[in-house]
């Protein structure tokens, strides 16, 4: 080997070898992103390329490229050629890199989820703007992030199947089948054990306004010894507002999936799952959703606090629901199916009202005929060509009579929910309401990888109801599965934008934890712009807010507590004008923001401001410091023409000066500087008789004193 490495030609041979070989290895194709998603005829993803010196591209026939390095496609959606990809190679070394692209019926590319990955730690829930987590055996709470973690007690996490929950009287944990209750969240003990686990967000509560009592739900969704054989509970507590406590007790149970096999096929009610427990709240109403068969598909509600409940749909994949969530308006539902189209629905709170009841989807029938082409959930038969638990879908009118008696499961005489949106590839799973930089609600649903129409990626899509009641729905993040239970777990948002998630079985980030930012923007040509404080009047509790780089016109200006429920500002003036006068309000922060909407499209909000309260009486009285400890010293008081101010410590400098009135309402605002003069004189001889306060306002605490104008 040596002698034929000395010869010069092979010399030269293993040198370039060498090279090659150093070359690919230092710089290798990195062709970004790895994954991603197209609409056809519509959204386009950027394409870039590290080192990209002798690279060239190959494509599959759909996908195009621009000049820009976009990708794109002009081919209309179809399942059979959905999955496309671009490759990069190096002519010289022949390493590649891939973009696998799907082309998907539904927006994209227009608003993302940033993720960053994070430490184990176990988020489990969520109270009075702070996270509740489990880290390391110890139970904290968190408001911002991971540095500002209080340790609240000695906690461990047997599961990763947890959920948290604050009433206004205790606290609950569950893990796994365990209940903890804790009146202070220092002290747990277990409260109850169910045979069945629950999912991460059906641990529920409500609390009746009327009766100040809280109910607390505990559904179960699974029982590892022999979930097909078991008998699933609702479980519920009550709690008044005295700490008396009710045990836990069964709200509703369903028979097994195999008991309806073996024993009874004619029940109504039997389920395999129970997938969720969701309460409204707008009017407390609690919902469930069921699966897995089509018999076993259910949607029920109670109006009651879950003293009876009532059945709105079942008895197909269209109602087997894992995710049920509520806005003013409307209740919506996603499925659970490996049956395409997984879908979307929603009903319009109206009906309830105006009926006091959710009417039901699905009808009784034991006289009439069947309607050809509708299908039917056979009761009862003494009739040998119908089986009792058959689903069929007439082919003629068949007499209905005491020897049969069927329900009808999809009578569109009866159906009156409106279908939101297909996102047809793989079942649509968890959620979480989160909000956006608009001070706008928007809900992230998951799903997992079972399906699979499209490709093998589980995604979180962002849903926001418009303010004029349409949706708009993207798609936000996507990662590739491992396997069909591939999913991310969505835990909750914290005080400052960030979002919470666990990656479960996902190519790139298996099991981590994920912190994400929302980056939203409305799929609509308004442009909602950037509303500012630009000044202040000379009363200085009055602002005005102007809205800047918006299109379309401005329909209303809105107000919103920190809750971000919006309300429109009714003062006609102001209405459609770009510029908005506002005033602090004593002991209120609120938000103000406007709707814009553009020629025939769907509106958008600007970005809100936030106007801080102005200092109350009480707030004065409780910060008069002055009085005792002598920091400065006014007279005289009474005062008829000129006030005098004098401090009497040297670490206070830069100040606001401000008078105000007994009803707390600021008349004067100047800034001042001690360490230029000890004593500062203020005319008030402009000012009305009465009493006044004097506010001294330092970068971190403000002293006050009362005084009188004569």
């Amino acid at each position: 080997m040596l002698i034929w490495a000395l010869n010069s030609n092979n010399t030269k041979i293993l040198f370039f070898v060498l090279l090659f070989l150093l070359r690919t290895l230092l710089f290798p194709v990195s062709l970004q992103p790895k994954i991603a998603s197209i609409t056809p005829k519509g959204s386009s993803v950027h394409i870039s390329i590290d080192n990209n010196k002798n690279i060239i591209l190959k494509k599959s026939a759909l996908i195009s490229i621009d000049s820009l390095m976009n990708a794109y496609t002009t081919d209309s959606f179809s399942y059979t050629t959905c999955k496309q990809y671009i490759i990069a190679i190096d002519t010289i070394t022949g390493a590649t890199d891939t973009c696998k692209i799907s082309i998907v019926p539904w927006v994209v590319n227009k608003s993302i989820l940033k993720t960053e990955v994070i430490d184990s730690y176990k988020i489990i829930g969520k109270s009075d703007d702070s996270l509740r987590l489990v880290f390391k055996n110890g139970l904290y709470k968190m408001k911002d992030d991971f540095k500002k973690m209080t340790l609240l007690s000695d906690f461990t996490l047997n599961t990763d199947f947890f959920s948290y929950i604050k009433t206004p009287l205790a606290s609950f944990i569950r893990d796994g089948f365990n209940i903890y209750k804790s009146y202070d969240e220092k002290e747990w003990s277990i409260d109850f054990k169910t045979t069945g686990r629950g999912i991460y967000n059906s641990f529920s509560y409500e609390t009746d306004s009327k009766t100040k009592k809280t109910y607390i739900f505990a559904p179960e969704y699974q029982n590892f010894a022999g979930q097909d054989t078991f008998k699933h509970c609702v479980f519920r507590k009550i709690i008044d507002s005295a700490k008396n406590e009710s045990n836990w007790g069964k709200s509703i149970e369903f028979p097994s999936q195999d008991e309806w096999f073996t024993k009874d096929r004619s029940m109504i009610n039997a389920c395999r799952h129970i997938h969720t427990v969701s309460i409204d709240p707008y009017t407390n109403q609690i919902w469930i959703g069921t699966g897995d068969d089509d018999r076993h598909c259910q949607i029920y509600y109670s109006a009651d606090n879950g003293d009876t409940w009532h059945k709105v749909g079942w008895g197909s994949q269209e109602w087997r629901v894992l995710s049920i969530w509520f806005t003013k308006n409307f209740v919506y539902w996603s499925t659970d199916t490996k049956q395409l189209p997984q879908s979307i629905f929603r009903v319009p709170k109206e009906i309830f009202l105006r009926k006091n009841s959710w009417p039901s989807f699905t009808e009784r029938l034991d006289s009439g005929v069947t309607k050809v082409g509708f299908k039917y959930f056979i009761q009862k038969s003494n009739l040998s060509k119908f089986k009792v638990g058959d689903l069929w879908i007439a082919t003629y009118a068949q007499k209905l009579d005491s020897n049969l008696i069927v329900y009808s499961i999809n009578d569109l005489a009866l159906d009156y929910r409106e279908k939101v949106k297909d996102l047809s590839n793989s079942a649509l799973w968890s959620n979480l309401w989160v909000t956006d930089t608009k001070g706008d609600s928007v809900l992230l649903l998951t799903t997992d990888a079972e399906g699979k129409a499209i490709d093998d990626k589980v995604r979180i899509f962002g849903i926001k109801e418009r303010i004029n009641k349409t949706t708009d729905i993207q798609e936000l993040l996507s990662d590739v599965s491992n396997n069909i239970y591939s999913q991310f777990q969505l835990y909750n948002q914290s005080s400052n934008g960030k979002i919470y998630m666990k990656s479960m079985n996902t190519k790139f980030n298996l099991y981590n934890n994920l912190t994400t930012t929302l980056i939203w923007n409305d799929n609509t040509s308004s442009q909602g712009g950037v509303a500012k404080i630009t000044r202040r009047m000379s009363d200085s509790t009055t602002m005005v807010i102007k809205l800047n780089n918006y299109k379309g016109k401005i329909i209303n200006w809105q107000i919103a507590d920190k809750t971000f429920y919006w309300k429109n500002i009714k003062t006609t003036d102001n209405q459609h004008n770009d510029s908005l006068i506002t005033q602090k309000e004593a002991g209120k922060i609120k938000y103000i923001r406007a709707i814009v909407q553009d020629s025939m499209s769907n509106p958008s909000a600007s970005t809100y401001v936030k106007i801080d309260s102005v200092m109350t009486n009480k707030d004065n009285n409780l910060l008069t410091e002055v009085l005792n400890k002598k920091l400065f010293t006014c007279y005289p008081v009474p005062t008829f023409g000129t006030l005098n101010i004098k401090c009497n410590v040297d670490n206070i400098s830069n100040a606001i000066l401000e008078i105000q009135t007994i009803t707390g309402i600021t008349i004067l605002s100047r800034n001042i500087n001690f360490s230029e003069i000890k004593i500062i004189k203020q005319p008030v001889e402009n000012i009305e008789k009465g009493i006044y306060f004097l506010r001294l306002k330092g970068k971190f605490k403000i002293y006050s004193q009362k005084f009188i104008v004569m």
